[in-house]
């Protein structure tokens, strides 16, 4: 979507419709809306966003939200125990929104809150960005580098049971049966990394000859 487009959102108490951005638009369909009697369009969903509870919560006020937090133009999503996910510009004021946790390199989100008519509690941080993006399937997307925290939408493709087991092969012939040594596709070597307070310390390479 680009910022100027213009969809609608339908309230599910009348035939009214809401016309938004097409940035925000994503965001916002996952969510149902219902008219009220001074005829703001508010949020029928319970969870907490930006600190605050959103059921009642006026559209506007998920979009003057929306608009803040991109103004801030940083594209990186943090968790409180130093997790951290890179992510495209335009999915990060919709991220930014709910709450994650670090689990072995990956974010995850907090909290009971229904998105999309599911709720999202523990749902991974690119199940989210799958879902802005449009997938049908967004439980079956793998990151084309390998880095589960790099979530920016020229990293994501659907995974497929095919896709699955040509990774699995290429893995194998560069697998070196060594803990700690990796076959670096792109420079042709072999490299050997030890973990130094939880992070990949590099020591040395080698070519393949």
């Amino acid at each position: 979507m680009f910022e100027s487009e213009t969809c609608t959102i339908t309230a599910t108490n009348s035939n009214k419709q809401s016309t938004v951005s097409g940035c925000d638009w994503p965001f916002l369909v996952g969510y149902s809306w219902s008219l009220n009697n001074n005829g703001y369009f508010c949020c029928n969903n319970k969870g907490i966003l930006c600190g605050q509870e959103i059921h009642n919560k006026p559209m506007h006020w998920f979009v003057i939200q929306l608009m803040g937090l991109a103004e801030q133009n940083n594209f990186v999503i943090k968790a409180p125990d130093n997790g951290r996910a890179i992510v495209s510009r335009c999915d990060w004021p919709a991220l930014k929104m709910f709450q994650w946790y670090n689990h072995k390199g990956i974010l995850y989100c907090i909290g009971n809150h229904i998105w999309w008519g599911q709720n999202v509690r523990g749902k991974p941080l690119h199940w989210f960005v799958a879902k802005l993006m449009g997938f049908d399937d967004p439980d079956k997307i793998d990151h084309i580098n390998h880095d589960e925290s790099d979530n920016r939408q020229h990293n994501l493709i659907v995974n497929s049971e095919k896709m699955d087991l040509d990774n699995l092969e290429e893995y194998k012939k560069y697998d070196s049966g060594f803990e700690g040594v990796t076959f670096d596709i792109e420079t042709h070597t072999w490299v050997a990394h030890i973990r130094k307070n939880g992070e990949s310390v590099r020591l040395c390479s080698c070519d393949v000859n």
